[in-house]
């Protein structure tokens, strides 16, 4: 069994020797930029989550690079413990969710996360990637 109830990632991708990265509109507050991540299911292994859950909220298919670290917060009265991978963007798919979704390089990302513990894991994203430590995953 799992310490974690939740799994998802920071994806990116390189596109004329820049580096962008992938976030979604939360669902129950619009306002708010967040990672993909959602429940892991029964039978699941939290890299088959995060693929999935990536995948069914942005259509984006996704390589597991590397683990960044755990999202630890309360949602509903319930604790959540959420896996954050590193992902390389592999291409698209159809997305099962209607959410808005956006490629922003570092910056930009940074700005408009809405919660420190995560831009803090975008920041480790960005260290990783500056010193070639996931080859950059071009496509």
């Amino acid at each position: 069994m799992t310490q974690y109830t939740h799994a998802g990632g920071i994806v990116y991708r390189v596109q004329q020797d820049k580096i962008y990265y992938l976030l979604v509109q939360a669902k129950p507050t619009p306002e708010h930029w967040v990672l993909p991540k959602g429940h892991i299911e029964p039978g699941e292994d939290p890299e088959e989550a995060a693929r999935r859950e990536i995948r069914e909220e942005t259509g984006v298919e996704a390589e597991i690079i590397a683990s960044l670290g755990t999202l630890r917060f309360v949602y509903r009265g319930e604790p959540v413990a959420a896996i954050i991978y590193l992902l390389a963007y592999r291409g698209e798919s159809q997305p099962l969710e209607i959410r808005q979704c956006r490629w922003e390089p570092f910056e930009t990302a940074g700005a408009l996360l809405t919660f420190p513990d995560t831009r803090a894991l975008l920041a480790q994203a960005q260290q990783i990637l500056q010193q070639g430590g996931a080859g950059q995953g071009r496509p």
